[in-house]
């Protein structure tokens, strides 16, 4: 996610003169490793195709640098589980739920120093990739631009999913209906830090405002069907209060969302207004529907699920949305 940042200082990247990417990483947490002799811990987050998409070459990526990292004398790789914890902190950071001050020391309080992320394209027979370290408590990141060659990646790893043009019209279209507001802020996230899920893995959705809103989710699976996943028929309450990580499914609910056919890259957009949708009656299940059906990604059905917000001077509305991607193994 990339959204989920600290305040940072820009940096100028640095330019790799070769492809040695093991290297690279290496000498990247370098300065940042602690004079007192204590273990520098760095947790590794999502890696994207062209800034936009994560993906089987995303995972591969981290998986690799994170092997790199734990051979690394004085470097520490950071469970999963507590980058999460992480990144929720930083979510509620953005949306102004939590002091900034008190967000500085997320990074000590779970574990983390710092935070390895980042982008890749293709280039002909090569991979490059923009590796990013982030100092958690400070906010402060160095970069910087290296590669690998496609030759040495196993064949099975595909560098961007199938359907990544579509995904990115998607996300076009989105942002041209999308609504923001300094008064109403939000956040979406997935609960993997990669981005990437596999064939029977679960599915958690989280999010946060920081004010009481009402908020529908909707979902654009990788053949291009789209349905509104938040209300529906196992939680048709759909007002959040203000600065509680609500997650869907959480442990109240009696169903889950399990990775199937079809596989590939998927958006999440979430819709949130300080007054309830006009259009209830349009938004309303059908006989033994469990997620409102909404057709196929377009133009004209992503103007549909957004009419429902009229914009006056007493309300408010913002969208906020994410990328991730399911692969069958």
């Amino acid at each position: 996610m990339k959204a989920l940042l600290l305040t940072v200082l820009v940096a100028i990247p640095q330019i790799a003169t070769a492809c040695d990417i093991d290297a690279d990483v290496r000498g990247l947490v370098a300065p940042d490793q602690p004079a007192d002799g204590q273990k520098l811990k760095v947790a590794v987050g999502e890696f994207k195709y062209e800034g936009n998409v994560p993906g089987d070459f995303g995972e591969y990526i981290a998986s690799r640098l994170g092997t790199v990292l734990s051979g690394v004398s004085g470097v520490e790789q950071v469970a999963r589980k507590e980058l999460k914890a992480v990144l929720e902190e930083q979510a509620l950071t953005l949306t102004g739920a939590v002091e900034e001050r008190a967000a500085s020391k997320t990074g000590r309080i779970k574990g983390v120093d710092s935070l390895l992320a980042g982008d890749y394209w293709e280039r002909g027979d090569t991979v490059e990739v923009n590796l990013v370290i982030m100092n958690v408590e400070t906010g402060v990141k160095r970069s910087v631009r290296t590669c690998l060659m496609k030759a040495d990646v196993p064949a099975s790893v595909a560098m961007a999913p199938k359907n990544y043009k579509d995904t990115v019209d998607a996300l076009r279209l989105w942002g041209r209906e999308a609504g923001k507001s300094k008064e109403l802020m939000t956040q979406l996230w997935m609960d993997s830090p990669t981005g990437v899920y596999h064939k029977g893995e679960s599915i958690v959705i989280r999010f946060v405002a920081n004010r009481d809103c009402f908020v529908r989710i909707y979902h654009t699976d990788s053949s291009g069907s789209m349905q509104m996943l938040f209300p529906n028929a196992y939680v048709t309450d759909n007002k959040i209060p203000a600065n509680r990580v609500c997650s869907i499914p959480d442990q109240t609910m009696s169903f889950a969302f399990d990775v199937s056919e079809p596989y590939g890259a998927e958006m999440l957009r979430l819709v949130a207004s300080t007054e309830q949708f006009r259009d209830q009656d349009d938004a309303a299940l059908k006989p033994g529907e469990k997620f409102k059906s909404l057709g196929t990604s377009s133009p004209r059905s992503i103007r549909a699920v957004t009419r429902g917000i009229k914009l006056t001077p007493v309300q408010v509305r913002t969208d906020s949305s994410c990328v991730f991607t399911t692969a069958e193994k």
